[in-house]
């Protein structure tokens, strides 16, 4: 058996990068004993059923095959990076926050080290959907995310190969599934506000947790970066016997510097932090149609309800630079994106900056706005307001079940009362 040392210095890993070295001997001590693995095969890569990769992405995946075959040390790797995601363990090791990125050598080595491995979760996902009787096309929508991340790696760097292991996670633990255009995926409410809704109506306010250091304009105060400003305040927050008192954020998404009161038999608390929620999330599919959106929100009501009885939401929540309010005043008012931000109940997020904004607009976070391309419309609006020395940022955004028409929503959709 390949030692944990051994394989390391094979593949040409330097000390501090960590690929669960106190879980190797357990995975290696089920290692196929003739040494064949069955996903490093391209038999499985070629035959593998239900599966959205396309030609194009799948024979390179083929072809990267012949990197495992003339590397045992990789073979092993392979196999404890599976073992670790998917072996009767994985609910201890699935826990790990971040799996570490290939060095450079190895990277270059095996560019579809980590496509690979999440290609051989998939009969595992596909086992986990069978037993929720959900549908095989969903499935099968919600694993075409490895072919798009794939394929965008090598439209980004002109060569193939996968970054994105630390997201597929979220796919191959089954937290995560894709209903029509938007994704959906069970996550824990990180934010510190608390969601109120008046009773038998629908309106709903935010306030903000105590402690929050908030800027003039209603952001938190390291936002873009910005150091601390002396005329920084501090949120307060009080709930007591009958009533809450705190700064409520307003529809643009700011955190108000007054301080109001609510009745709490009038108002019912339905979100707090920690609280389970559906993260949204926007693949790189196509335009955000208003329309299609509905529908995904609709089907997503339905389908948790159906799937996933034993898992109740209190709402859904979406951390996005489309989340950012600034892009309703400077985008058309029937554009796909203003519609879709003004969904949400918007509220600002601690050290939000640009890059997320820059990535996904001009495809790199670090671009200098000098050079950054303005081929369509949305570029030159993103590039014309920073250099007039406005910034982007991150935002957040919820959006409460019963807003989704129609609005009656099962009880199953309740949480249960803290």
């Amino acid at each position: 058996m390949v030692n944990y040392e051994q394989m390391c210095r094979g593949l040409g890993i330097p000390d501090g990068v960590d690929f669960g070295k106190e879980h190797w001997a357990s995975s290696q001590a089920v290692l196929p004993g003739d040494g064949k693995i069955a996903f490093l095969e391209p038999g499985f890569v070629e035959g593998i059923s239900q599966t959205p990769i396309s030609a194009e992405v799948r024979a390179a995946l083929v072809d990267a095959l012949g990197a495992f075959h003339a590397s045992r040390e990789l073979r092993c790797l392979a196999w404890h990076c599976h073992w670790l995601l998917f072996s009767e363990a994985k609910e201890s090791n699935v826990k790990i926050a971040e799996w570490p990125k290939l060095p450079g050598t190895l990277e270059e080595r095996a560019p579809l080290f980590y496509a690979i491995v999440c290609l051989s979760g998939f009969p595992c996902v596909q086992a986990m959907h069978r037993k929720r009787n959900i549908p095989e096309a969903i499935t099968s929508d919600t694993l075409e995310d490895l072919d798009l991340w794939i394929r965008h790696h090598k439209a980004h760097f002109g060569r193939w190969g996968f970054k994105e292991m630390n997201w597929l996670t979220h796919h191959l633990s089954g937290i995560l599934v894709r209903l029509g255009r938007l994704q959906f995926c069970f996550e824990q409410y990180p934010s510190d506000f608390r969601g109120f809704r008046r009773r038998g109506q629908d309106r709903w306010i935010l306030l903000a947790e105590a402690g929050l250091k908030i800027r003039s304009d209603g952001q938190f105060a390291d936002a873009n970066g910005q150091a601390p400003h002396p005329s920084i305040r501090e949120t307060r927050f009080l709930q007591e016997t009958g009533r809450a008192s705190g700064s409520p954020v307003t529809p643009k998404g700011a955190v108000s510097a007054e301080i109001e009161t609510f009745d709490l038999e009038q108002w019912e608390e339905v979100l707090h932090k920690g609280d389970v929620v559906l993260g949204v999330h926007i693949p790189d599919i196509g335009p955000l149609v208003p329309s299609t959106c509905d529908q995904s929100f609709r089907q997503a009501l339905h389908f948790f309800s159906e799937h996933f009885r034993d898992r109740p939401f209190t709402a859904f929540t979406c951390h996005s630079w489309l989340m950012d309010p600034q892009l309703e005043d400077h985008l058309p008012e029937k554009s796909n994106i203003v519609s879709f931000l003004e969904r949400f109940h918007l509220h600002p997020l601690p050290a939000a900056d640009h890059r997320q904004t820059y990535e996904r607009v001009f495809g790199d976070p670090e671009i200098s706005i000098e050079q950054a391309p303005q081929t369509t419309s949305l570029q030159k609006t993103i590039a014309h307001h920073a250099r007039s020395g406005g910034h982007w940022r991150l935002g957040g955004g919820i959006i409460f079940p019963p807003e989704i028409q129609p609005s009656a929503v099962s009880a199953d959709f309740s949480a249960p009362p803290r």
